[in-house]
């Protein structure tokens, strides 16, 4: 006597349920890389905020400070180390004819996140207009 009911062996299941499986672990593992990521990506851009509010504080209407040590400058929330070097524009530069005009400010960021320490460092053109006595 011939079957007449049609389903599926327990080996085809099974193959189904080990090919939902893998499939889903991947996506699931592609999800959290991308949640991670765009964590790190507003990480990022929070310190790059904080760190050129910092140097317009520091900078900004300040006399013209020396290029031989930096301002260090911590912060508690969130906490970071922030260094502001001034650059010296060499005379051969095309921006030597605004030297008194601007600075050129390097600054370092880093901080702590998670088990790793991140970096970032940003370089600023800072304009100082001249006052009426110097010009």
């Amino acid at each position: 006597m011939k079957n007449k009911y049609h389903a599926f062996t327990l080996m085809e299941v099974m193959l189904a349920m080990g090919i939902l499986a893998i499939s889903m672990t991947l996506l699931s593992t592609l999800q959290t890389k991308s949640v991670f990521r765009v964590l790190r990506g507003r990480e990022q851009i929070e310190r790059i905020y904080l760190i050129k509010e910092q140097v317009y504080k520091a900078w900004i209407g300040q006399p013209k400070k020396s290029t031989e040590k930096p301002d260090v400058i911590r912060r508690e929330n969130p906490e970071t180390k922030i260094e502001n070097w001034r650059k010296q524009i060499t005379k051969k530069s095309a921006l030597a004819q605004f030297e008194k005009d601007i600075q050129i400010v390097s600054t370092t960021g880093s901080w702590k996140s998670g088990p790793w320490n991140r970096s970032m460092t940003i370089a600023s053109f800072v304009f100082q207009p001249r006052k009426k006595a110097d010009e």
